[in-house]
């Protein structure tokens, strides 16, 4: 065994370090692991011992061999390789000296170390260090700096290390986030992110509309709740039931309310019934006059904010706003610089939405990023190859009340305000101000930034009399947003009663966010500014909220301010404080109340609630005090939940009126029982005694097996579902028909959403819970189909979902099949790898895109039944013949679709630089030749070219080209960022029996080279690269070549794809050689192409 050590030493010593690793490891593998765990002794100074360890930072490994010393118990860790292996930046070494310079996690953590000068250094503070903290490499190879372990926590402190002998392990502790773990954090978003977006994508954005029709009268769908109520201390029992409906009626959505009431004397009639009927404009059934909703019966009006809250009672109203079917405001377009191949993320209020790189000009480009209403918090970050993370953050704030550019809403309608649509009394109770109440209001998105609009109120107000008085108002105003917030400003008229103006604004300042108004009055009198001398003189109201990230939870904190002055010179001040702490499942609430009259304390009072959850059990409970003028406690109560998966609830409380000196428990007990909901309540009061209540609800729907009704204890009446039938369609005619299959446990997409009803047996389903009212896309998801080569004969459709209604469609489902086959060159019957291949249906749409494998063996799958043609990637410009193939549901699968390449085009990729020797060395010559010519201005070697646009060549990459008249238009060839590489500068060189063309570019390209569709005519084609030099030149005396130029290369659906060069010579031209030249001291990457006269 000592030989075998022995000899192994000697190589060891004869190769280096590192083959030493991989002889000690076969050495392992040999003796089978019997010196495993035992440290050999390889240095030439016996007391210093040579480990080679894995190093674990968790359960991520780092490394899995970093080569440590030991000597007199103390570890000697290698700087420099620990550095790398972290990720960590050395930005300047001298090993000889033992110097190390570098940045770990973030640019702000600096580390020097210098042996020299036994000194070392963390973000600019000095170590003292000594020679016993170093330990020279007894294999003398001075590849690394040796430092004690120990004065790894000085430099990297946010790191402990400690060796772990009986596993071989270093293991590094940390709660830091490192560069590694960032990435494969960032990974982990990403392919969550690309997850959803395929999950989304599962829908087509744009499917066929089915209607949805409003029916006469339809089927109703009522929501039941009944309640027994007994008082022991009046000895009366009373009993309500309240029945709420929706169903289409008279081609709208009929809601409809009524409230049953006994007492001890009999049945009460009820007082009224309620009544809406509403509907909405839809793609299939269209509203006149661009209407989006329109609503009659019982319906509400609002106010503008200084005139009142609303008024409610029977009557119409009616909106053009599409803000309830638009939840984005607007798409923008989030563009920037940075490092050329950085990784970067777009963040939006917190949430990942796209990501990407930095292109090869150092640009990266988000289009169509869309903003939602209210603050839209758009991040950027950048992330560099070691760990630099770099952010930029932008506001964009939208109140919900604003429109995009250029659109315009309008909202209108009129009550009889106080009365009900159906009256089931003569003599109605009078509880408001009674007479026709009119709102009228527009709005016009004047930019993106800002909206204007303007309203008309007209309403019944009493002041303090029987006599109603009919009050009208208008306004005009505009809502604003900055990317510090939003506002808004209005100015009010009343009709010969004053006027007034209103100021707000929402901003968040340091992470506090501020709501601040203020209304100035000027004789202005309204319900909402209040009459005569009580109303409103100015009114200032502030709110200010933060929520501050703890150690051990999360601490919210509010202050509220309201400051009122009137008429009659008084002056009310009220405020508000509010602080929540969470965490875990536990949350305290403290908040206060003061009012200021007249710079006088009036009172303040507080309260203290508490939750608690912890799995099935929930603990709350409150106190109420007075602080001022006097303190005492108010009220305690707390109560203690029980709720199992199974929906049986039991509950126990108390209660205490510290005020009163009352003292009161109860107890709840409840069980869902699928069918309703029913639950008993028991309270007890001090001096009052015993009241209780037996409570149950149901719900009634047209949703059962063949339309009949389903009773449910969830309420149905606002959901908008849909009846499926899903089946596989054996005789392809999109019908369920005999011989067709019915299929079990499909499921539907609503637009990403699956539901949770599947199939039963006879393949129906109705899809309640993924279901959305309105425009919604519903498709089959495909995941829940049994067998993966089933699909949906259609993609799915796009259809208007409200409640009361459920519309039915059919999903035939088909089984798809197959095309496979090989690509080789006609030639030499050699395979050709790599090549994409497309598959183009009937439409000449591109239905699926494939790449072949090594052995030139290609396939498509999941092919649905028609007819397809089989070709390659036109971009590659070469000869290979496309097959026609047909797939019938007989025979799903087409084996050995064989295609040949019949010729290769001249120069597929070019030749690499260095593989030519003599092109390499001939360029270099030109070059010079080049320069030489430019200097001394001679007509030999170069012939001076003369641009025919205005471009200049050379020039930062726009996506806009300069033309002859100085103006500026779209250049769809140049970057805008999305080509991998750019031409910058052309050279043309001229000999008497040739031409060459050298492009200067931003990185490495494809190229090809074959004869153009005229004689004389030759073409380059730069796939995936963007032209941003002079786009015509004109050649004066080349025998050769007349002229040439760019334009773009266009590929199927008219997508650019590249650029086209094209080179008209005098006489018929043949291509040269031609190669890619790598980057030099003076140039960057260039291609060279020659062109000679042909034979």
């Amino acid at each position: 065994m000592g030989n075998i050590i022995g000899r192994i030493y000697s190589r060891a010593k004869a190769l280096g370090r590192h083959a030493f690793l991989v002889t000690l490891g076969a050495f392992v593998l040999v003796s089978a692991g019997t010196a495993l765990h035992t440290p050999q002794v390889y240095a030439q100074d016996q007391d210093i011992q040579d480990l080679v360890l894995e190093v674990r930072m968790g359960q991520a490994i780092i490394t899995y061999g970093a080569v440590v010393f030991e000597t007199n118990q103390r570890y000697y860790l290698p700087l420099v390789d620990l550095a790398e292996n972290f990720e960590f930046v050395i930005t300047d070494s001298d090993i000889s000296r033992g110097y190390v310079e570098g940045w770990y996690i973030s640019e702000d953590n600096t580390f020097s170390v210098d042996r020299q000068n036994m000194e070392a250094f963390h973000n600019g503070e000095r170590i003292e260090l000594s020679e016993i903290n170093f330990v020279d490499d007894p294999f003398g190879e001075g590849t690394d700096v040796y430092m004690q372990m120990e004065i790894f926590s000085q430099i990297w402190p946010e790191i402990s290390f400690d060796v772990d002998l009986p596993t071989l392990t270093l293991k590094a502790e940390s709660e830091a986030t490192f560069p590694f773990m960032e990435r494969k954090e960032r990974g982990a978003r990403q392919k969550m992110l690309e997850a959803q977006r395929a999950a989304r994508a599962v829908v087509p954005p744009d499917l066929p509309y089915l209607n949805n029709p409003y029916g006469l009268i339809g089927k109703p769908v009522v929501d039941i709740e009944t309640s027994a109520n007994w008082k022991h201390y009046d000895r009366q029992m009373t009993a309500q039931t309240s029945i709420n409906g929706v169903q289409d009626l008279a081609f709208m959505t009929a809601e409809y309310g009524l409230t049953l009431t006994r007492d001890e004397e009999g049945f009460v009639p009820p007082e009224s019934m309620r009544l809406k009927l509403s509907r909405s404009s839809t793609p299939g059934e269209p509203l006149p006059f661009g209407v989006e909703k329109v609503e009659l019966g019982d319906t509400r009006l609002t106010y503008r904010e200084l005139v009142a809250n609303g008024s409610g009672g029977r009557g119409f109203y009616f909106t053009t706003s599409k803000r309830d079917a638009n939840r984005e405001f607007d798409v923008i377009t989030v563009e920037g610089t940075g490092p050329p191949g950085w990784e970067v993320e777009l963040y939006r209020n917190n949430e990942l939405i796209d990501f990407g790189f930095v292109d090869t000009v150092g640009e990266y480009r988000f289009e169509d990023v869309a903003t939602q209403y209210g603050n839209n918090r758009i991040r950027v970050v950048l992330y560099g190859p070691q760990g630099q993370i770099r952010e930029d953050v932008k506001d964009y704030n939208f109140a919900g009340s604003m429109l995009r550019p250029g659109e315009g809403a309008v909202t209108g309608g009129m009550v009889d305000a106080d009365r009900d649509f159906v009256p089931l009394v003569k003599d109605e109770p009078r509880s408001t101000p009674r007479g026709v109440a009119k709102s009228l209001a527009g709005a016009f998105g004047l930019t993106r930034n800002i909206t204007l609009f303007s309203g008309y109120n007209e309403l019944p107000v009493n002041q303090g009399s029987e006599i109603n008085e009919m009050k009208k108002y208008g306004s005009v105003g505009a809502t604003f947003s900055t990317g510090g917030g939003f506002g808004q400003v209005e100015a009010y008229r009343g009709m010969g009663n004053g006027h007034a103006l209103d100021l707000r604004f929402l901003t968040e300042v340091l992470g506090l966010r501020l709501n601040m108004a203020a209304a100035f009055y000027n004789n202005f009198e309204s319900p909402s500014a209040g009459y005569g001398d009580n109303a409103k003189k100015q009114e200032l109201e502030l709110t200010a909220a933060r929520t501050v990230r703890l150690p051990f939870g999360s601490l919210g904190l509010q202050f509220d301010a309201n400051r009122i002055y009137r008429n009659n010179g008084n002056a009310e001040l009220s405020f508000g404080t509010r602080q929540t702490i969470g965490r875990s499942g536990i949350q305290l609430t403290h908040q206060t109340d003061t009012r200021v009259l007249n710079n006088k304390h009036q009172n303040t009072s507080g309260s203290l609630t508490a939750n608690a959850r912890m799995r099935n059990w929930r603990l709350r409970g409150g106190l109420s005090y007075a602080y001022f003028p006097q303190a005492h406690v108010t009220n305690g109560n707390v109560e203690l939940r029980y709720q199992t998966r199974d929906n049986f609830t039991a509950a126990v409380s108390m209660q205490n009126d510290f005020v009163q000196d009352l003292i009161g428990s109860g107890f709840q007990i409840g069980y869902d029982f699928k069918r309703f909901l029913g639950s008993f309540d028991a309270n007890w009061m001090e001096q009052r005694g015993w009241e209780m209540m037996l409570r149950a609800s149901t719900s009634l729907g047209p949703y059962g097996a063949g339309g009949g009704y389903d009773m449910v204890s969830e309420s149905q009446r606002n959901q908008a579902p849909i009846e499926a039938h899903t089946f596989l369609d054996n005789d392809a005619s999109g019908d369920f028909s005999e011989g067709d299959e019915p299929l079990a446990g499909a499921r539907l997409n609503f637009g990403g959403r699956v539901s949770e009803e599947e199939s039963d047996e006879s393949g129906r389903l109705i899809a309640r819970a993924g279901a959305v009212t309105g425009l919604t896309n519903v498709a089959l998801d495909t995941s829940s189909l049994d067998d993966p080569y089933y699909a949906p004969a259609v993609p799915g459709y796009s259809m208007s979902l409200r409640p009361g209604s459920m519309p039915a469609v059919s999903f035939p489902v088909i089984e798809t099949g197959a095309i496979d086959g090989t690509i080789s060159s006609a030639d030499d019957g050699e395979p050709v790898q790599g090549i994409r291949l497309q598959l183009v249906n009937d439409k000449n749409e591109i239905v699926a895109i494939t790449e072949a494998a090594y052995d030139g063996f290609y396939t498509f799958e999941f092919v649905k039944p028609g007819t397809y043609i089989v070709r390659v990637d036109p971009s590659y410009k070469v000869n290979v013949p496309p097959e026609t193939v047909t797939v019938v549901s007989d025979d799903l699968f087409a084996s050995g679709v064989d295609l040949q390449l019949l010729e290769q085009v001249q120069e597929t990729d070019g030749v690499a630089a260095g593989e030519d020797p003599d092109a390499d060395a001939d360029l270099e010559s030109f070059e010079q030749e080049f320069e030489e010519a430019l200097e001394e201005e001679s007509a030999e070697g170069l012939t001076t070219v003369e641009p025919q646009s205005g471009a200049e060549s050379g020039r930062v990459a726009q996506p806009y080209h300069e033309t002859q008249n100085g103006t500026r238009e779209p250049a769809p060839h140049s970057s805008d960022g999305t080509m991998s590489a750019i031409v910058h500068r052309v050279r043309i060189g001229e000999h008497p029996d040739r031409l060459r063309l050298v492009m200067e570019l931003s990185g490495p390209v494809r190229y090809t080279v074959q004869e153009g569709d005229d004689p004389g005519e030759m073409v380059i084609d730069l796939p995936d690269v963007a032209w941003d030099a002079l786009t015509v030149w004109r050649v004066e005396s080349s025998p050769v070549i007349q002229s040439f130029s760019a334009e773009a290369l266009v590929g199927a659906n008219a997508a650019i794809e590249g650029t086209r060069i094209r080179l008209r010579g005098v006489d018929p031209v043949a291509g040269g050689q031609s190669g890619l030249l790598p980057p030099d001291e003076k140039s960057g990457h260039r291609l060279f192409v020659d062109f000679r006269k042909a034979e």
